[in-house]
């Protein structure tokens, strides 16, 4: 039977069954490392990791072999298309099916429903996920006159490579004939060619960090806590923020901790857990995540440097024109206004002279006549 992933077949068995819905991986036969044969049981997860589906690159083509049913040994054919096309047998998965009457064959050769036509030929889907790399041969070189032996390289390949690999050993008469010796029966490939695809593949993964995992399920840590770790297999991993900070759920960091509205973050360290406090008098607080540093002020007020918590309202509060403490968390003073409360001007050539609340540009004569 060719087990997809997400299901698993008894050994001897006509039909899939789906994978048991916790505890269990079941990565389908291509991609089963663990059990002989591949597919033929559920896969217990560890304690700690989950179980995830991911998409994986394949390539697929179609051969027709002079093969009856009772010929047909499943194990012993991917070996010998492995060994063909430089891959591992693990990458490999057929669906075998008679031409005659098109039922696919379990892996021992029996037609599921029935039995074979035993003087038919054996139709082929063959399906490899794309590896990271392949073994490349070279012929040797010559050195002081030596001949070297082959060299044997790893090389890295794309989907489309690898496509472009597997149709040339499928194609002329001579690949065919070389392909059809390595089989052992007459050997002719479908005219569709390779194609690329995807699959989905069920693996075994680590526990993130933000999640704890039970039964090869992935649970989010619940809001308002945080998880820095992998592997984590209790809720008690999900550590909670400090008092009056909040963050989203499946956080998993200190720093995802944030003050909530209305109080502020009085330690300057970024990575460490807040010290939330109440936002003084002066300070416009709005929203979640306030910091020490960027503590929006209330136009009229000011202080003296970001690290400062005491803010004093400025002499010219309320002011038709508008303070020149212009408040927010970015520069604290009016353009071309600086220094304690915003009451100078921050030029040193005469140029301007400050005046109600701001610091005017000097006029031709002007500056002569104020000295």
């Amino acid at each position: 039977v060719d087990v997809e992933s997400g299901f698993w077949a008894p050994t001897g068995s006509e039909a899939p069954k789906a994978c048991p819905m916790s505890g269990f991986t079941c990565p389908g036969r291509a991609a089963d490392e663990v059990n002989d044969p591949p597919g033929s049981e559920p896969i217990l997860v560890e304690s700690g990791q989950s179980s995830v589906d991911v998409e994986v690159e394949v390539v697929t083509f179609n051969m027709e072999l002079a093969m009856t049913v009772d010929q047909y040994d499943e194990a012993a054919m991917i070996a010998e298309l492995a060994a063909y096309y430089g891959v591992d047998p693990s990458l490999i998965s057929l669906e075998a099916t008679p031409t005659t009457d098109r039922r696919r064959l379990a892996s021992n050769g029996s037609a599921a429903g029935g039995s074979g036509n035993a003087t038919g030929r054996l139709l082929f889907k063959v399906t490899i996920l794309v590896p990271d790399e392949i073994e490349e041969t070279e012929a040797g070189s010559q050195s002081g006159g030596a001949s070297g032996g082959p060299t044997v390289s790893r090389v890295a390949v794309t989907a489309e490579s690898f496509a472009g690999r597997l149709a040339l050993l499928n194609s002329g008469d001579g690949n065919l004939l070389t392909l059809s010796a390595a089989l052992g029966f007459n050997t002719t490939v479908g005219g569709d060619g390779v194609q690329i695809g995807t699959s989905t593949q069920q693996v075994q993964v680590s526990c993130p960090t933000g999640y704890w995992c039970s039964a090869a399920n992935r649970i989010e840590c619940v809001a308002d806590t945080y998880q820095p770790k992998e592997n984590q297999v209790d809720a008690g991993a999900c550590l909670p923020c400090a008092e009056f900070s909040e963050s989203l759920p499946a956080s998993t960091a200190k720093s995802a901790c944030k003050c909530v509205y209305g109080y502020y973050d009085a330690d300057v360290d970024p990575a460490a857990l807040p010290v939330c406090k109440p936002c003084p008098v002066g300070s416009d607080c709005k929203g979640a995540g306030n910091t020490l540093m960027l503590l929006p002020l209330e136009e009229g007020y000011f202080r003296v440097t970001k690290y400062d918590v005491d803010i004093r309202r400025c002499p010219d509060f309320g002011v038709e024109v508008g303070s020149a403490c212009v408040g927010g968390s970015g520069k604290m003073c009016e353009e071309w206004t600086s220094g304690p409360y915003c009451t100078l001007c921050n030029v040193s050539d005469g140029s301007r002279f400050y005046s109600e609340s701001r610091c005017m540009p000097c006029e031709d004569g002007l500056l002569a006549d104020l000295l």
